[in-house]
């Protein structure tokens, strides 16, 4: 049996159902991102709690132990990063010190702006 539909109503169906799923994949998306916003900042609360208890040697002691244990998928986005204010290189997540909350920096970055500095040094001085 033969039925008799034109290319306009299957271009009209097929968009449909590739803006269906799209819509779909986004709504997932956007409520995982939210799920991992809500673990970073109770990993933030807990590191805010650790350092109150026990300073930073608590804060450390938690996220190395929570990284040996590696249950945890936030802890697996926490980096050692440089930070000017703990002046040492401290545990952190999305470039944010997770002991005094601070921007952190990666050491790559610290050499950039380092290169960057003297080359402004040297037009400054005619070099």
């Amino acid at each position: 049996m033969f039925v008799m539909v034109d290319c306009a109503t299957i271009t009209v169906t097929v968009a449909k159902v590739l803006h269906l799923l799209n819509f779909m994949y986004n709504h997932k998306n956007k409520s995982q991102m939210g799920k991992v916003k809500n673990e970073i900042q109770k990993l933030r609360d807990t590191c805010y709690r650790k350092y109150q208890e026990g300073g930073v040697t608590a804060v450390i002691d938690y996220i190395e132990e929570a990284m040996r244990q590696g249950e945890d998928l936030i802890i697996l986005n926490v980096k050692y990063e440089r930070c000017e204010a703990c002046d040492s290189d401290m545990p952190s997540i999305n470039h944010e010190c997770l002991i005094c909350g601070q921007e952190t920096k990666l050491h790559k970055q610290i050499l950039v702006d380092a290169v960057i500095e003297d080359l402004k040094k040297g037009f400054a001085v005619g070099d």
